[in-house]
């Protein structure tokens, strides 16, 4: 959108200050770039780490069942039953 504004700014209606409003896209733009940029990096920082188990990360969730729930949360997970 920007690169239009800037070359034809007639065909977008209700423009008052083209140059404003094309910065204004390239910076929308950017931000969209960066926040995907982001992402992708975080995603294959954590894919080189190897994935770990969910249950061993989220100690956070095991807060009403204490340690004894955690233990029976894995081995149903596993399997085991109980």
């Amino acid at each position: 959108m920007g690169m239009v504004i800037n070359a034809a700014p007639i065909y977008i209606k209700g423009i008052k200050d083209p140059e404003a409003a094309s910065n204004t896209c390239y910076w929308g733009a950017g931000c969209y770039a960066a926040t995907f940029g982001i992402s992708v990096a975080l995603l294959v920082k954590e894919r080189a780490m190897g994935r770990r188990d969910s249950l061993e990360d989220a100690s956070d969730a095991y807060g009403q069942f204490g340690a004894d729930g955690k233990q029976r949360l894995v081995a149903n997970r596993a399997g085991a039953g109980g």
